[in-house]
């Protein structure tokens, strides 16, 4: 008998399927992340596009003035344009301490966004107000430097660039005004332009592009700075219905980005018995981190290495663990990255209080046409089994949810106990119900048998 439990580590939600298997999700950095353009303040949207509670973005160089652009590298470091004492600089934000280390003022005026490609350069596009406006650059991410590789020109404000890892091309939006917005592709190997005209019914509504980001799919969501909107617009150009609502926001948003970390997202529970949510000793614990491909090695609280063996690292737990325990995974990166991400921590409580299960009498039996009452220990929760012969695995007794069952057909017999914490067990002895015929009473005669009737 296994149930399996799934865990899933996005947002603090739970939802059951017909199967059984747990979907739990956290608030981690899964969320499309977004920053405001005037202001050092950033926050998280989720799929629903419910913005969270702001946070703010903190530098040693002083008060961060907005940002301007922002997207990670591929070895999971975001970095940002930002504002900051009247220049726009390049930094490496940490998001589990929102401090930005600065990497230098960027020698060209006017960037207006920026994008990674897969091997890791880092271009940036200037805007109109730019003295090399519309203008698309490389950009050295250990100084800061800016190089031109090529002058775009097309849309007259308002310019965005996102590169798309399944196409191999970079878009740029450009452009303001409703029905004025361009977009267009750019093959960086040939430096070539190709331009994509706007379909799809949000296509005469979106007016400006500030910010882009790169989702799945062929997909970009991108914001639209005049309107306050986010849309998303596929690689060859339609444009669905706004995400959200004007004035949902209330703020300009320049740098939007889906920041690359690992995250605990399988989190397997194969176990025998009832359908919930508790680990208890015995159970077999399996998770599994979401950057399949990669080493991965997972510890606890303590820094202790757990497992080095894979994401499908398999954990039992025992009477040696703690009540309750943190673990968390930590994947070293490859394509030419040096680095190691971590997931969060996930909290792992454990019930150590199992059940013990006693049936009386063993071994059992009654004769034909009786039965023969099973005690089991009472409290909790029961449940009563018989094994079949044919699966060869127990079948539960339907109704049979007493301390007692009254046994009425030969066979092997059990009984569960679910206590308080939902930890289940069954008696470690089976009984075995035996069933014996009844006897047999004959009365015989031999010979002739006289039977005399006196009269008082």
């Amino acid at each position: 008998m296994s149930i399996y439990k799934f865990f899933s580590i996005l947002l603090l939600c739970i939802s059951i399927n017909s199967f059984g298997q747990y979907t739990a999700n956290s608030p981690v950095f899964n969320n499309l992340i977004a920053f405001e353009k005037g202001s050092n303040i950033f926050h998280s949207i989720d799929t629903s596009f419910f913005m969270s509670d702001p946070d703010t973005l903190f530098s040693s160089l002083g008060v961060v003035n907005g940002v301007i652009g922002a997207d990670t590298d591929p070895c999971g470091k975001l970095f940002l344009v930002y504002k900051i004492n009247g220049s726009r600089n390049l930094g490496i934000l940490d998001l589990d301490t929102r401090i930005i280390s600065d990497i230098g003022v960027l020698n060209i005026d006017g960037v207006a966004n920026i994008t990674f490609d897969s091997s890791g350069t880092l271009f940036a596009v200037t805007g109109d107000g730019s003295s090399i406006p519309e203008t698309l650059f490389n950009v050295d991410t250990s100084n800061a430097n800016m190089t031109q590789i090529l002058p775009l020109g097309n849309g007259n404000n308002g310019e965005s660039i996102e590169y798309n890892p399944e196409t191999a091309y970079l878009y740029h939006w450009s452009g303001l005004g409703s029905g004025s917005l361009i977009m267009e592709k750019i093959d960086l190997n040939t430096l070539s332009i190709t331009n994509i005209p706007l379909n799809g019914p949000g296509s005469s509504l979106i007016s400006n592009v500030g910010a882009s980001t790169y989702s799945k799919n062929g997909e970009f969501i991108v914001s639209d700075i005049n309107m306050g909107l986010h849309f998303t617009i596929d690689s060859l150009g339609y444009v669905s219905l706004p995400l959200d609502t004007v004035g949902q926001f209330g703020y300009a948003i320049k740098g939007l980005v889906y920041p690359e970390k690992a995250h605990i997202t399988n989190l397997t529970l194969n176990y025998s018995g009832y359908i919930d949510d508790t680990l208890c000793i015995g159970d077999t614990l399996k998770m599994q981190c979401d950057l399949p491909g990669y080493f991965h090695q997972w510890y606890d609280i303590s820094g202790n290495l757990i497992s080095n063996l894979s994401s499908n690292s398999s954990f039992l737990i025992t009477n040696s663990l703690n009540n309750s325990t943190f673990i968390k995974c930590i994947v070293t990166l490859t394509n030419n990255c040096s680095s190691t991400i971590s997931s969060q921590y996930f909290k792992i409580v454990i019930n150590t209080n199992i059940p013990t299960v006693n049936i009386n009498p063993n071994p059992a039996s009654f004769c034909t046409g009786n039965g023969v009452l099973l005690s089991g220990t009472s409290g909790g929760n029961s449940q009563w089994f018989v094994f079949n012969p044919i699966s060869q695995s127990y079948d539960s007794i339907n109704g049979a949810i007493s301390s007692t069952y009254y046994a009425t057909s030969p066979g092997i017999y059990n009984m569960q106990k679910t206590n308080q914490n939902g930890c289940q067990a069954m008696a470690n002895s089976d009984v075995i119900v035996s069933e014996f015929p009844n006897p047999t009473l004959t009365i015989s005669s031999s010979g002739i048998d006289t039977v005399c009737i006196y009269n008082d």
